[in-house]
């Protein structure tokens, strides 16, 4: 029985090096795409160099420009795109038609492109690396392609802004690195893996980066295991003083995630939230007249399981998770920030009194950020929030 115990153990280590082998080929080898200023459905942008390097443009049939001091005006125009060049701007002719164009560096310059794009009255952003502006359904489509290491850093600082806490940044980059490992079909019906939305991650481009060498180097190849297998760290915002079972939420577990008491983020007056929804406007998003709301919350989380709508006709229940989806959609996310709440029912309107901001499975961002500032080091911090999970080295392939 124990040789038969110490093969078994064998051939688990075994399959973690080569999945980690696999997962390392595949990133060292290609980058991450992700769509960027989606949420803004952009009409327009301008596209200028971040640099003294000027881009070189190239467009669907092959023909180039390149953008240094001048600036490109990329417009939606249904089933192509409209290219200006600001420097021939006054001259009439000079509009460019394409289904698509690429950004990147001139022949012999390895490093990726460096450059600004501008929506116009709206934002402009700095980015690195290579870009695809496409055509999509109803405004331009943009893909940035990127690194591994260049996305963790600029996500990493996205989500948690304004902090320069070593422990807490580089705690946050290695579930930021396992999430792009282990989720890169999280939008497998479009030609990018990911968006720079809460749907996947924070991406804010370079501006975003306060300081890459706080990460602790020593992290850079960590990544997340249970069982031999990568996993995918799920985070939120602020769990409200105990982080949720996925079960509660989703309605499937994740044996590598389980309900943690949070202290850390208990003593923050920013976890408490109020809102007040009109009663017409709940009755017509879920279709019943109610005369009445209830919720059914989970003893131990004060997670909402259930929210029941009860009227002349019955009952309507809906899933917790759905309420504040849906509430959000019709509504606006600003509104029912997480799934621990508690009601009043006012006749023409409902309040609403809160905790926590997000789903509040796994990682707690305030807590972990409360963790390292009492001294918690990153490893402390993902123990505490993943208990069951390991630190594994992901072993890269350089050329």
């Amino acid at each position: 029985m124990v040789r038969s115990s110490n093969i078994v153990c064998k051939i688990k280590f075994i399959l973690l090096l080569t999945i980690l082998f696999i997962y390392a080929n595949t990133i060292s080898g290609e980058d991450i795409n992700i769509s960027i200023l989606g949420l803004f459905k952009p009409q327009e942008i301008r596209l200028c160099s971040g640099s003294k390097v000027p881009l070189e443009v190239t467009l669907d049939n092959g023909e180039r420009m390149y953008v240094g001091d001048n600036y490109l005006t990329v417009s939606f125009s249904g089933d192509h795109l409209e290219v200006k060049n600001s420097l021939y701007q006054r001259r009439p002719g000079m509009l460019y038609q394409t289904r698509g164009l690429e950004v990147k560096n001139p022949a012999g310059i390895k490093a990726p492109p460096f450059f600004q794009i501008g929506i116009p009255g709206k934002l402009y952003r700095y980015y690195r690396g290579r870009l695809q502006i496409l055509t999509g359904e109803d405004a331009l489509t943009l893909i940035l392609s990127v690194a591994l290491e260049n996305a963790v850093e600029t996500i990493t600082f996205s989500e948690i802004q304004d902090s320069k806490d070593q422990n807490f940044i580089t705690a946050m980059s290695i579930v930021v690195r396992s999430f792009l490992l282990s989720e890169q079909d999280r939008h497998p019906d479009e030609p990018f893996q990911f968006c720079d939305a809460t749907h996947c991650q924070l991406y804010y481009g370079n501006d975003a980066v306060v300081d890459s060498t706080l990460i602790i180097p020593q992290s850079r190849d960590l990544v997340m295991t249970f069982n031999n297998q990568l996993i995918t760290p799920f985070y939120c915002h602020s769990c409200g003083g105990y982080t949720a079972d996925p079960e509660d939420i989703w309605g499937h577990p994740l044996p590598y995630i389980i309900p943690t008491i949070c202290p850390y983020c208990q003593a923050s007056e920013n976890i408490y939230w109020t809102a007040t929804l009109p009663r017409d406007g709940l009755i017509e998003l879920f279709g019943t007249d109610f005369s009445n709301i209830r919720i059914e919350q989970d003893s131990l989380t004060g997670i909402v399981k259930k929210v029941r709508l009860n009227g002349k006709n019955g009952s309507l229940d809906i899933i917790g998770e759905d309420f504040r989806i849906k509430v959000g959609q019709k509504f606006g996310w600003g509104e029912i920030l997480s799934n621990k709440f508690d009601i009043e029912d006012a006749g023409d309107v409902i309040h609403f009194t809160g905790r926590g901001k997000g789903h509040g499975i796994g990682l707690c961002l305030l807590g972990a950020r409360q963790m390292a500032s009492e001294g918690k080091s990153y490893v402390d911090i993902l123990n505490y929030y993943y208990p069951r999970v390991r630190l594994t080295p992901l072993q890269k392939q350089h050329d």
